[in-house]
């Protein structure tokens, strides 16, 4: 078994999100309790592998009609051990192609040892009215102690592959692994970022901090939380989307279940009517893994949604041979993908049930 869900009585009101990854392990595993669930299936996939592969940003080109993905980690052993990003594209989102490598830490301005995470969105530039890339992503200064030398950095492209005026966002206290939105307000910020803190790792609570960026990449005053997780481990790797009205912040817990032996990385959600503050302890469980399996981890989700289909993204990690989970090797970038009239039916049933 890949991973197993913890389902637990959902209102009428959750968002569609919930209801299509609540009951997404009952499509593969088939439990008794959850056949009714069994058609049409969902599709869940390895769309590459890789030595360390994770932390993905997914959008959709609409000029050029295609997806398109960066994400960090090392794509083959001579890549170890300088983290990098990487970016694929696909033209039905489920077949991507090779990997092209955009940015090392060598093209920054700044002794860097690792770039990771990156988080990318677009807009029309005001001045060129052509499309313009902004990238936010970690960096590791050196010598690199993840606990006090992360940074988020960003930077801006025209075409997605050449990067250039790489700035520092935040520096304080190991930010990293940012996820940014776009901000339709006429305010002075143009995006949100969201990320957690390396220096947070041994701390309880652990939460998910948020900034406001100005158009030209500067974070502007007041550095907030919002999220703080009270659970038993520590969270990271945030992605937050707007779905069907509701505000979703993915994240991952990382953890040893209770009366296990073996440690987990697992995706949870969380859902808000606002985009600057979800509710402590309303996290759900998407997709966890058991620490009895082979998959110890599934890391850094992305998710985007596009017409009548939700891609999910996330690396993954198995355990080694002395029993760890080797959070140094994500050996494949899963997929799970699945169309709006599954869903529509899934949340149907679930209503229903009430």
């Amino acid at each position: 078994m890949w991973f197993t869900t913890v389902t637990s009585e959902y209102r009428t009101d959750r968002a569609q999100l919930i209801k299509l990854l609540s009951i997404l392990s009952c499509t593969f595993t088939l439990p008794s309790s959850c056949s009714s669930y069994a058609d049409p299936t969902p599709d869940r996939r390895t769309i590459f592998e890789g030595r360390n592969v994770y932390s993905p940003s997914i959008e959709y080109d609409g000029s050029t009609h295609m997806f398109k993905m960066w994400y960090g980690g090392w794509q083959a052993d001579a890549d170890y051990p300088n983290d990098k990003i990487y970016y694929r594209q696909s033209k039905d989102g489920v077949n991507w192609s090779g990997p092209r490598t955009v940015l090392t830490p060598s093209q920054l301005p700044t002794a860097i040892s690792h770039v990771n995470d990156p988080s990318v969105v677009t807009a029309v530039n005001s001045i060129t009215k052509k499309v313009q890339y902004t990238m936010f992503y970690t960096a590791c200064v050196k010598p690199c102690s993840i606990n006090s030398e992360n940074q988020l950095w960003s930077a801006v492209s025209d075409d997605g592959l050449h990067w250039i005026l790489h700035k520092p966002l935040v520096r304080a206290e190991g930010a990293a692994v940012p996820t940014a939105v776009s901000l339709d307000s006429k305010g002075i910020a143009v995006w949100r970022v969201y990320y957690s803190k390396t220096s947070e790792d041994n701390n309880k609570p652990t939460h998910i901090y948020m900034v406001g960026v100005d158009g030209d990449r500067n974070a502007l005053a007041g550095t907030a939380i919002a999220y703080t997780y009270r659970g038993p481990g520590v969270i990271s790797n945030p992605e937050v989307r707007k779905i069907s009205g509701t505000w979703d912040l993915l994240f991952n817990v990382y953890r040893r279940p209770l009366g296990a032996k073996r440690d987990t990385a697992d995706i949870y959600v969380a859902q808000s009517t606002s985009s600057t503050e979800w509710r402590s302890g309303s996290e759900m469980p998407l997709i966890t893994n058991d620490p009895n399996g082979s998959v110890c981890a599934t890391v850094a989700p992305a998710l985007i949604t596009f017409h009548d289909r939700l891609i999910l993204q996330f690396g993954q990690a198995r355990y080694n041979s002395s029993g760890a989970c080797d959070f140094s090797n994500f050996e494949s970038m899963q997929q799970i993908s699945a169309e709006a009239s599954w869903l529509e039916r899934v949340a149907t049933r679930q209503a229903s049930a009430q």
